[in-house]
């Protein structure tokens, strides 16, 4: 009986060491991931610190008293042209255009094997079709390249009030689907 609580002792001691281990590797490998954390973080930009050091203007009409100098204002922003995609929507007042482009494509899906009898194949609405020539089958399953291309559209410059804005520069929120109508789109 004794040898048998022996083995048993031995055994709980040699869990515990291990324990012990994973609760100190576990440690290390939270404090390197907090100081990763708190490394990236660092250089982050302080937004309220940059706004208190901004200078608030009206942007009724210019002041060049403030002529090179950082300032904050408040208004619509508006373009000075026309936006639209050059080909399927007529220009509007818009600040910037995103066509998104997707096509009805083949997409081949995989049962697991390198069995040319194991794929399956669907039509699937993508933004970027796969190249079917890679297809185990590509016989029947054929995507063609697309005939549009996505792009993004913006005047070069635009105003805030009595202020010229160059756009090109400009990084913008996102925007809001358009809603189209038909006197919008060129067909």
């Amino acid at each position: 009986m004794t040898q048998i609580l022996n083995l048993f002792s031995r055994r709980r001691q040699e869990r515990s060491g291990c324990f012990s281990l994973l609760l100190i590797s576990g440690a290390i490998v939270t404090f390197f991931a907090a100081t990763l954390i708190l490394w990236t973080n660092e250089g982050r930009v302080d937004f309220a610190r940059i706004g208190a050091e901004s200078i608030a203007i009206e942007t009724a009409a210019t002041d060049p008293a403030r002529e090179g100098t950082f300032v904050a204002a408040n208004g619509v922003l508006v373009g000075d042209k026309p936006v639209g995609d050059g080909a399927f929507l007529h220009p509007g007042d818009w600040l910037e255009v995103e066509r998104l482009v997707e096509m009805h494509a083949w997409e081949q899906k995989s049962g697991g094997s390198e069995d040319s009898s194991d794929h399956t194949y669907q039509k699937v609405w993508t933004d970027d079709p796969a190249d079917s020539s890679t297809f185990a089958q590509p016989e029947g399953h054929t995507n063609p390249s697309p005939g549009i291309s996505p792009g993004s559209f913006r005047p070069e410059s635009g105003r805030l009030g009595s202020y010229q804005i160059d756009l090109r520069g400009l990084d913008l929120p996102d925007g809001e689907p358009l809603v189209l109508d038909k006197e919008q789109v060129n067909l």
